[in-house]
């Protein structure tokens, strides 16, 4: 953004995604979380979506003041096109993150409200369809995101 050009908080989305990130049309933003702070600054943190999929660690801030933007930072993924139909349900997801586990008794009561959550997850350059299971085991004890291939099944 140079100094002198102006861009209204109301457009940043759209801002962002044609002249910042060069989104495709497979790509979007959507508002996840937005905080005034003490000095008047707003941060409106957006998750990045492919085909209506959200994606892991995909997101932006858009730091704006008197209804500008003043900046924007985050972490953002150019994905080439890839399925987003899964051949795995997300019980079947959630057995496989169960048994890479493999524990004794489980706290399943614990776990995330949203588990199971269907994403695109970068991986190594590449992007694969997943779910993030959240498992949480009593013995042994532990708590791990568990991330499954929603194509192979594979961990």
């Amino acid at each position: 953004m140079q100094d002198d050009q102006r861009i209204a908080a109301s457009n940043a989305v759209a801002w962002l995604k044609q002249d910042v990130l060069k989104a495709s049309a497979n790509l979007d933003l959507k508002m996840a979380i937005s905080k005034k702070d003490r000095y008047g600054n707003m941060h409106d943190r957006y998750r990045q979506y492919y085909k209506g999929i959200p994606v892991e660690y995909g997101s932006y801030i858009v730091h704006s003041r008197s209804g500008n933007v003043r900046s924007a930072n985050g972490e953002w993924y150019n994905i080439p096109e890839i399925s987003v139909n899964p051949a795995l349900s997300p019980s079947d997801a959630y057995q496989a993150a169960c048994n890479y586990i493999n524990a004794k008794s489980w706290l399943h009561e614990r776990e995330d409200a949203d588990n199971n959550e269907l994403l695109i997850l970068p991986v190594d350059g590449s992007f694969k369809l997943a779910y993030k299971c959240d498992v949480y085991a009593k013995e042994p004890f532990t708590r791990q995101w568990i991330y499954v291939d929603a194509i192979t099944g594979s961990i």
